[in-house]
């Protein structure tokens, strides 16, 4: 193994291709989440195609992603809800953003993970 003089970028990656459309579907699939998915134009310098190359990783410090995308995702949204409920965010706990001059909030709130809508695109 060839790993003592090797310097990297290394993709960490799963190799297998998932639309952001696919993603988000299963998203609010094992959330029950009631968001919708909302689709904006594509900025001009977006890859078509996202399908990681570890083949670097592989060969150079021996790494291979152990969990399939479901159970991933699946552990990471238990993860989220843990946390969630460990911060204790419900909204009587919630004191709202100080005011500064002319009644503007002083600094910007927060946005949890509860507020938020994937954007997506379709496959094409």
């Amino acid at each position: 193994m060839e790993t003592e003089n090797f310097t990297g970028p290394v993709n960490l990656e799963s190799p297998d291709e998932h639309s952001v459309l696919r993603v988000a579907k299963k998203i609010l699939e094992l959330t029950g989440s009631g968001a919708r998915i909302e689709f904006h134009p594509l900025p001009e310098d977006d890859r078509p195609r996202r399908k990681p190359d570890i083949t670097l990783a592989r060969e150079k410090i021996l790494w291979a992603p152990r969990t399939n995308f479901a159970d991933g995702l699946a552990r990471t949204i238990e993860y989220f809800r843990q946390a969630l409920r460990s911060r204790n965010t419900s909204p009587k706990n919630m004191r709202p953003a100080a005011r500064g001059s002319r009644g503007a909030p002083a600094q910007k709130r927060r946005r949890g993970i509860g507020n938020f809508a994937p954007r997506a695109r379709e496959d094409r």
